[in-house]
């Protein structure tokens, strides 16, 4: 409904995104980029802010009142972190105009200031945000006062520190039915496809093996020793094919954080054994596993027939 009203307004942005997206490439980065609006997008639906905007990598949502606002930043900014990234959030409340499902006046400028005034992981709120909260059990931290581009005077900032479960349990709407969800399609395909790729060629092995066994007269136990490895090697890949559909893991991939999907990285791989650490999973790494096993596995048999 066209007017002026008092809102508390919410701005996203995505940290770093040009280099990421520059990392990952363009269809990798869209499959990122969807996955962080699905998580936008349930949190407004979960805690009542309704979607102004979204520039490619950031949103503009508005609520009723500043807790929802400041309990669902705080959700985002949680959330965004399981697929590998890292967002900064302004909170602010003023009067806003509101027009054709649009809203617009300087309470949305100094929102978006605020937000660009915020580090990577933080939730900044402004000085009247934290005056009509002051009540509640919200925490913050004072960030001094900042000159804001294009806002008159200074204005004093406070980043979020803690949020009471109690608050969150009282804001949280009733979750909607409608969503099987993007990464759980994607990701349910990208562990499918592998696992059915190596059931086909786990038979292959098995067949071959047994040929050769009977071939060169090796031992009973190889035999069996195979189907055990390639049983192992099930287990490798369902578990291998479950980490890299993550989008987590691609973004970390591709910013050098973790080896590549198709990496080895021997010397990765040891320092982490060293430590005591289990290895990062890739299909470099299970393939040459596999190889290793199957060549120990001949090696052996040769020597004892």
């Amino acid at each position: 409904m066209p007017g002026r009203s008092i809102a508390t307004t919410l701005f996203t942005d995505i940290v770093g995104s040009t280099e990421k997206a520059a990392a990952l490439g363009d269809r990798r980065w869209r499959e990122v980029l969807r996955q962080h609006h699905v998580v936008v997008r349930a949190q407004l639906g979960r805690f009542g802010g309704q979607e102004i905007a979204t520039a490619g990598d950031g949103f503009l949502a508005v609520f009723d009142n500043p807790a929802r606002a400041i309990v669902c930043a705080a959700a985002i900014r949680d959330q965004v972190q399981e697929v590998g990234l890292e967002v900064r959030c302004g909170v602010h409340m003023g009067e806003v105009e509101r027009s054709d499902g649009s809203v617009g006046g300087i309470a949305v400028h100094i929102g978006a200031r605020v937000a660009a005034e915020a580090g990577p992981g933080e939730v900044l709120v402004s000085a009247t945000v934290r005056e009509a909260e002051r009540g509640s059990d919200f925490e913050f931290e004072d960030r001094g006062r900042h000159t804001l581009k294009g806002v008159p005077g200074e204005l004093r900032l406070y980043a979020l520190t803690r949020v009471p479960d109690d608050i969150v349990e009282e804001l949280l709407l009733p979750a909607p039915e409608t969503r099987p969800g993007l990464r759980e399609r994607i990701g349910r395909g990208k562990v499918v496809r592998p696992l059915a790729i190596y059931l086909v060629a786990a038979v292959a092995i098995f067949v071959l093996t047994r040929v050769i066994v009977h071939a060169f007269d090796l031992p009973g136990w190889a035999l069996p020793t195979a189907g055990v490895l390639l049983l192992i090697g099930f287990v490798v890949v369902a578990a291998t094919a479950w980490v890299q559909s993550q989008y987590r893991t691609m973004v970390k991939a591709a910013t050098g954080e973790l080896p590549r999907g198709r990496a080895i990285d021997l010397k990765g791989l040891t320092q982490a054994v060293a430590r005591g650490e289990l290895p990062h999973l890739t299909w470099g790494r299970a393939v040459a596993g596999g190889v290793f096993a199957f060549a120990l596995l001949f090696g052996l048999a040769g020597l004892s027939s």
